[in-house]
């Protein structure tokens, strides 16, 4: 987030990317409960659009990537995830990126 600040400087618009970002984790948690593989995958193509915006990147198949072993490695990430979103998040999302790239 720093990054992006040093880049854009744009507070205004980190806070909608940090909103959108929220939404999708809520997508996540909605396609987990219900078990649709169709809204896992939707949400893991608006993570990436996202994330295109907020690093200004053409492709985030890494950095999704990067963040799905992460959610798998670190437990304190997954744990504030959690906490934010629902017991699990984490974890499917770290599922889902995974599924959706092919690993």
């Amino acid at each position: 987030m720093e990054a992006i600040m040093q880049s854009t400087g744009n507070t205004e618009e980190l806070k909608q990317e940090q909103d959108e970002n929220a939404e999708i984790y809520k997508q996540f948690m909605e396609a987990k409960e219900s078990e649709d593989e169709n809204a896992a995958k939707q949400a893991v193509e608006r993570l990436a659009e996202n994330y295109k915006k907020m690093f200004r990147l053409d492709n985030v198949r890494n950095i999704l990537l990067d963040l799905a072993n992460e959610y798998l490695e670190f437990p304190k990430l997954a744990e504030a995830t959690d906490n934010q979103f629902g017991i699990g998040c984490s974890e499917y999302v770290a599922y889902a990126i995974q599924k959706y790239y092919g690993i």
